[in-house]
């Protein structure tokens, strides 16, 4: 048996660290062959070099995890498509079309089991690996004076209309006021001050932006371990998405038993179901009229989750005086042994 992985693991985001934790894990119970779909990235790593060095005769089964508009149909042996949905269904999308090319669609999101859509092929639940020795180390403390002595409230995520950002920062604004001991740290990849400024705008709360509660912005490129860093020595890491299939920043927060505040739905939800120290912020269907920065993706008749701004802003303001409860090994579930045990499983039924 050899698999052919054809992936997006040099991409520098989430869903490039999943899809290079997934493949390497692969690596140490398969024989494996990888091939690259670059969009933006350039991560280079050794073992994932020497992996795309080997070659693709005798391959068996492909593994895409890339969008299903790159799928590369390469021989005639069983092909799954990897895929992350994030919306609640994808009815009017031309997704479906790139998902019936391929023998078994995989998904990291168990709801996404239910999705109203032209889905033609079976659709199974495959939790992406965690690899949990980074949750080990001790990672530096971010150098940041305005959080010192403060309840820190963390938000790591692309600016996106989808990660709902603005919705984090009003709910935050009109929580807190500006002489309780909090702050909001938000790790983004663009600077976002003229959307701060325009939530001020709309809600009126102050005659300057001075008087506002302050909102620590890391827009710059910062090493990997110093954003691990963001997660070790937050007290509370706030995801308000309005969709994710499958939610690296929840499960760095899980690793590090930190408290969580979470959109309802989705991957955070399978994440945090046996976790104590969550709160599931309900939220309703949203339809998707700004897309998801590919047009023909999503649209308005196509819906996320939105969460609840009342129940947000009332869940961060109880995560200031609950007790952080131990956390029993809930990653345990999503161990590479127990990945690779459900590859194993899947290429078994293929056959």
């Amino acid at each position: 048996m050899k698999l052919l992985y054809i992936g997006a693991y040099k991409e520098p985001s989430g869903w490039g660290d999943a899809a290079r934790t997934d493949l390497l894990a692969l690596s140490k119970q398969f024989d494996v062959v990888a091939r690259p779909v670059t969009y933006s990235g350039g991560i280079s790593h050794p073992e994932l070099e020497k992996l795309e060095s080997k070659p693709t005769v005798g391959v068996t089964q492909v593994l895409q995890y890339c969008l299903p508009t790159e799928y590369d149909m390469y021989g005639r042996m069983p092909h799954f498509g990897y895929c992350e949905i994030e919306s609640t269904d994808l009815t009017y999308s031309k997704w479906p079309e790139y998902f019936n090319r391929v023998n078994l669609l995989l998904t990291p999101n168990k709801d996404a089991l239910e999705l109203k859509s032209n889905v033609k092929v079976k659709i199974k639940h495959l939790p992406h690996a965690v690899n949990t020795d980074k949750f080990k180390k001790d990672y530096p403390s971010p150098k940041i004076k305005e959080a010192n002595g403060t309840f820190k409230f963390l938000c790591v995520a692309e600016f996106v209309p989808r990660k709902n950002l603005e919705g984090l920062i009003e709910a935050y604004y009109t929580e807190f006021d500006p002489s309780e001991p909090v702050s909001l740290i938000i790790k983004t990849n663009k600077n976002i001050d003229k959307m701060i400024q325009g939530i001020q705008n709309k809600i009126r709360l102050y005659s300057h932006s001075v008087f506002y509660q302050k909102i620590i912005v890391i827009s710059e490129r910062i090493t990997e371990d110093q954003i691990i860093g963001l997660y070790q020595h937050c007290d509370c890491y706030v995801n308000p998405s309005m969709g994710e299939s499958w939610c690296l920043p929840i499960v760095n927060a899980v690793g590090f038993n930190k408290k969580i505040v979470t959109t309802m739905g989705g991957g955070p939800s399978d994440l945090v179901k046996n976790y104590p120290n969550a709160i599931e912020v309900p939220s309703w269907q949203e339809s998707c009229h700004y897309g998801n920065g590919i047009e023909w993706f999503q649209n308005s008749r196509d819906h996320w989750y939105k969460p609840n701004t009342a129940n947000l802003k009332q869940a961060m303001r109880m995560m200031i005086s609950l007790k952080t409860q131990e956390n029993k090994n809930v990653l345990d579930e999503y161990s590479e042994d127990k990945f690779c045990g459900r590859v194993k499983e899947l290429i078994n039924e293929s056959r």
